[in-house]
């Protein structure tokens, strides 16, 4: 899950508390939203009025909103849902202005394409991001499988430090195992390759050279700015709003979002307890 996902698990009525568990990357800004470079489009500000493909998370589209705002724009603008599958190719194929992406995937998609994007990395317009993705669990489930959870966590660890240490091995891995495992699945070698790559020098901690270990500060940061903004409340998304619990993407953008959630209400997000290498 992503932070914002990871949060909204937590804070949302008859739903699993979920927790992260690790960190698969220690680089924070590797999301970011994007435009064509054609488009002229060149910072947040110049998406009021857009058109943007969105895959109507809880969070998402006021997230998008205050960075526009952070940059000196209104937060005004289109949120459409199409497909999800389907979100990147609507920036490609021009039916939509700008949308959210991983940089490691349709970011390098777009270098093996030819095209040009504006990127504008999710860090750097006022909010403190947190971890992204996150691997996430179920604290009952994690208190029956202690020792299950650890040692995949063990295992998968082992892993990303091996694609660190050699991303083309990792990239391999995945094409063949891709297309072996998942019904004969074909990732472009290219496009795993170039993800591998970009991907090598953010999986571990810089100092440390451990995987998937969160800091409290991090998490802190990230929930509160959440609440500074007006954005920690009770409302979900819906395509079938009751205004009273749920809402439009529309109207969550507006403000109509339910009631805030005290600060002090939100339990912790993530643990390292399960992470013993």
């Amino acid at each position: 899950n992503p932070p914002e996902g990871v949060v909204g698990w937590n804070i949302a009525h008859g739903r699993p508390n979920l927790k992260a568990v690790a960190a698969l990357l220690q680089d924070r800004n590797t999301s970011a939203i994007v435009t064509l470079k054609s488009s002229g489009r060149a910072r947040p500000k110049d998406l009021d009025g857009c058109r943007y493909a969105s895959y109507a998370a809880r969070f998402e589209g006021r997230i998008v909103q205050k960075m526009i705002q952070a940059d000196g724009g209104t937060g005004d603008y289109i949120e459409d849902t199409p497909p999800m599958l389907g979100i990147w190719n609507t920036l490609l194929e021009g039916t939509a202005d700008a949308t959210w992406v991983f940089q490691q995937w349709e970011g390098v998609e777009a270098k093996l394409k030819g095209v040009e994007l504006n990127v504008f990395p999710v860090c750097d317009y006022g909010m403190p991001y947190a971890y992204a993705p996150c691997l996430c669990a179920d604290p009952a489930w994690l208190e029956a499988n202690s020792e299950v959870a650890k040692r995949f966590l063990a295992a998968t660890a082992e892993g990303y430090k091996r694609a660190a240490a050699d991303p083309a091995a990792a990239a391999d891995t995945l094409v063949r195992l891709a297309k072996t495992e998942n019904d004969g699945h074909v990732v472009d070698p290219a496009l795993a390759l170039g993800s591998a790559e970009y991907l090598a020098d953010k999986f571990l901690d810089k100092d440390t050279r451990v995987w998937g270990r969160m800091d409290d500060g991090v998490w802190t940061d990230y929930v509160k700015w959440l609440w500074e903004t007006g954005l920690l409340t009770d409302g979900m998304q819906s395509r079938h709003p009751d205004g009273g619990r749920s809402f439009s993407l529309d109207d969550l953008r507006a403000g109509k979002a339910g009631e805030r959630i005290a600060l002090e209400s939100v339990p912790q997000v993530y643990t390292n307890e399960y992470l013993t290498v």
